[in-house]
């Protein structure tokens, strides 16, 4: 089997590893979710009247409209357990927000402003312990309150990512457990790009070896990309800068790949 088609199918794994990523462990139903632009803590309170809202799906269909712009917001979410309860809770979010739980503050993810002078960033995925007291059988209010001041001007798309409901073990072993096999890829393709950068050194005229060396390590520093937000983590600040790195780096794979294609297989003539 030539260089090429074994790199095209180390790269189809490690790129399904990431796809499944993103398998929800317990995901709230966002049918009845609310959503209002504005500041009062009062929205907290678990008995306050949000028929007046916006449904959050709405907004979402519509891009979230008039939330785009730099502001305060609040979701409140109706949450139902059963006899099993919950531990903990994960809300991901382009925002510093704040989590209440039936009106009990449980956590934050950096500090919620009224302006971008007050306001400072926090994570985007922040996954938080639910107390025993109040993770009890029944229905629950779960009010999450947001500002976006520091939200990058050139990001679009909803700022709320995910609000999942479920176990805190599963919650904290998912992410390893998910993304085991594209980080055991990213060492075989740094190994191999090192080892064919290596040899081109040796011998300058082989310009297969420099375009698969280019390419390994270009598909080990997006996996990199791909994965530090769940591995390592981030302020929601530099969301927009991973995401850049991560396009690039696509294109710059997809480059490489047809590249190094057309000199293994000497089409000079369709390089371009």
């Amino acid at each position: 089997m030539r260089l090429s088609a074994v790199l095209t199918v180390l790269s189809l794994l490690a790129l399904a590893g990431l796809a499944e990523a993103h398998a929800p462990v317990a995901r709230v139903d966002y049918a009845d979710a609310r959503i209002r632009s504005g500041n009062d803590l009062r929205w907290a309170d678990p008995d306050w009247d949000d028929c007046a809202w916006d449904p959050l799906e709405g907004a979402i269909e519509t891009g979230f409209g008039e939330f785009q712009e730099p502001g305060m917001a609040w979701l409140r979410f109706d949450v139902h357990l059963d006899p099993s309860g919950a531990t903990g809770l994960i809300a991901s979010a382009v925002a510093a927000r704040e989590v209440y739980w039936d009106g009990v503050l449980i956590g934050a993810a950096g500090q919620v402003g009224t302006d971008i002078e007050s306001e400072q960033p926090g994570p985007v995925d922040l996954i938080l312990t639910v107390p025993d007291s109040l993770a009890t059988p029944g229905a629950h209010v779960l009010a999450i309150r947001m500002s976006t001041f520091r939200r990058p001007a050139g990001l679009f798309g909803p700022y709320l990512l995910t609000v999942q409901v479920g176990s805190l073990r599963e919650l904290l072993v998912a992410p390893v457990r998910e993304f085991w096999q594209p980080l055991v890829f990213l060492g075989g393709f740094l190994l191999v790009g090192l080892y064919y950068g290596a040899l081109f050194v040796a011998d300058r005229r082989r310009r297969e070896y420099l375009l698969t060396s280019l390419l390994c390590l270009s598909v080990a520093a997006l996996l990199v990309a791909e994965s530090w937000r769940w591995v390592v983590g981030y302020d929601y600040d530099l969301h927009l800068v991973r995401l850049r790195i991560v396009s690039g780096l696509t294109v710059a794979v997809g480059m490489l790949l047809a590249a190094t294609f057309v000199v293994q297989f000497r089409q000079q003539r369709g390089l371009w």
